[in-house]
């Protein structure tokens, strides 16, 4: 069980790369950072690119809600046109992804081959 007020604060940084755009997601994916998650992410501008990369290689900790709000991401960018993958992070992000079947879904890409 993760300690409630000792972890890290969510951030995103972004950047490029060809025409993969990578999204590097940091600190605790939850319902505590929705309002900044859609702020940041969906508010991106991805005409310029093929390809949207979720990095979770920093993601400390990941619930449902996280989990929910990367679903509503991948499916509004695939219905923009845009393929859309995520990077593998820790072991706990990793086995949601699977617990939930969500790794179904939007492939899953192992770091060194984005």
């Amino acid at each position: 069980m993760r300690e409630r007020f000792g972890g890290q604060p969510f951030r995103v940084s972004v950047d490029s790369e060809g025409e993969t755009l990578f999204v590097r997601l940091y600190g605790e994916l939850d319902l505590t950072c929705e309002e900044r998650f859609n702020e940041e992410v969906r508010n991106l501008d991805k005409k310029h690119f093929d390809q949207v990369l979720f990095d979770l290689s920093g993601v400390t900790f990941i619930d449902s809600s996280g989990l929910w709000l990367l679903h509503v991401e991948f499916e509004r960018i695939r219905t923009a046109g845009l393929e859309v993958a995520v990077l593998q992070g820790s072991d706990q992000v990793r086995g949601l992804l699977e617990t939930t079947g969500l790794s179904k879904l939007i492939p899953v890409v192992e770091p060194g081959r984005a």
